[in-house]
């Protein structure tokens, strides 16, 4: 089977992450795969295998791309065009007309923004919806309803699980550094981890992630208020978030980093930049999962929810790290690469029927 993936960028994101492992996979599969996107970080990792072509996707560039976009896939006769992101849906939408060539759609945001035109939605064959809230939404719609799925982002589950035995108290933050979260994380650094690490003075926190706000965190650490420097470590980009928080006490974060962290038996606590959740249990994991372990019903975050939710992870530790060796098994049973690839696969054979 011959497998067109389109995607904007493929830089760093949730996003990215999954569709340089879905290009891998396939690849492994024995599928034909093709990858056309922006140039991005992502690239070094894809195996040998995969065809990678650039199209520096662009709102203003649309006709262009269009065209060729058309001339690649009449000239390399795809069985199925998969698009991710808001353009490439739409470019792929335009072109899979023309051409004849079936598509499939991913949505990781916003169906609003992902899938917002009319057109779209009717003449698309299949929509994959990454959580159970994103398929509630599909399913409302007329044009959407019955070609809507559940596949969840799959993730490689770590060769070596977490023990209890956890060095220190290292909290780690992990996300896109756009200015939302960079506001976040400000008001962490500013009104939260002062009065925590006062309390707990062998406490670390550090910043995983990129974007065009990074610059705006390191400053904030080494401008010399509230002495971040000693306790605050701003670690910007890594190809493998799994290797940086081996050793992590807590994970702060959301969606795909929730999935990787739990995979290693590392307690999670679920905010994002207008959700404060909880920190992630066996009770409230199917509430959490339902929303991409986004707390969809969960209040925008304020210094003292924060402050308070970290004191309550301190104080009962030990209990939230059993839970999160339990909820390692479950990760294990339902995001597993190998499961979410064959589902894909299947997918793709009933829209090539």
């Amino acid at each position: 089977m011959k497998i067109l993936l389109l995607i904007r960028n493929f830089d760093f994101g949730g996003a990215e992450n999954h569709v340089r492992n879905l290009a891998n996979e396939l690849c492994l599969s024995d599928c034909s795969v093709w990858l056309i996107s922006r140039k991005g970080r992502q690239l070094e990792q894809l195996i040998q295998g995969v065809n990678h072509r650039t199209i520096e996707f662009s709102d203003y560039l649309i006709l262009p791309q269009l065209l060729k976009l058309i001339q690649v896939i009449k000239r390399e006769k795809f069985d199925v065009i998969h698009a991710h992101q808001h353009l490439p849906i739409l470019l792929a939408t335009l072109a899979g007309k023309i051409t004849g060539t079936p598509v499939i759609a991913t949505i990781h945001g916003r169906i609003k923004h992902d899938l917002p035109y009319n057109f779209e939605k009717k003449s698309i064959q299949r929509v994959i919806a990454i959580s159970r809230n994103s398929l509630k939404g599909l399913k409302m719609h007329e044009l959407t309803k019955d070609k809507s799925i559940l596949i969840p982002n799959g993730i490689h589950l770590p060769e070596f699980k977490k023990t209890n035995g956890y060095p220190g108290l290292s909290i780690y933050y992990v996300s896109r550094i756009n200015k939302r979260h960079a506001n976040l994380i400000g008001l962490i650094l500013k009104e939260v981890w002062p009065v925590f690490i006062s309390r707990y003075p062998e406490a670390r926190f550090n910043i995983l992630g990129d974007g065009n706000f990074l610059g705006k965190i390191i400053d904030a650490v080494n401008s010399g208020h509230n002495n971040l420097q000693s306790s605050v470590k701003v670690i910007g980009y890594t190809s493998d978030i799994s290797q940086e928080i081996s050793n992590a006490s807590l994970v702060i974060g959301v969606g795909r980093v929730a999935l990787k962290s739990l995979a290693k038996g590392i307690p999670v606590f679920s905010l994002k930049v207008n959700r404060l959740g909880g920190i992630v249990t066996t009770s409230n994991y199917p509430h959490h999962s339902y929303g991409n372990f986004v707390d969809i019903d969960g209040k925008f975050p304020n210094s003292e929810c924060i402050l308070n939710t970290l004191e309550d992870f301190v104080i009962n530790q030990e209990f939230y790290r059993n839970e999160a060796l339990i909820l390692q098994q479950k990760i294990a049973e339902e995001y597993n690469i190998k499961n979410i690839i064959a589902s894909t696969i299947e997918v793709y054979k009933e829209v090539k029927k």
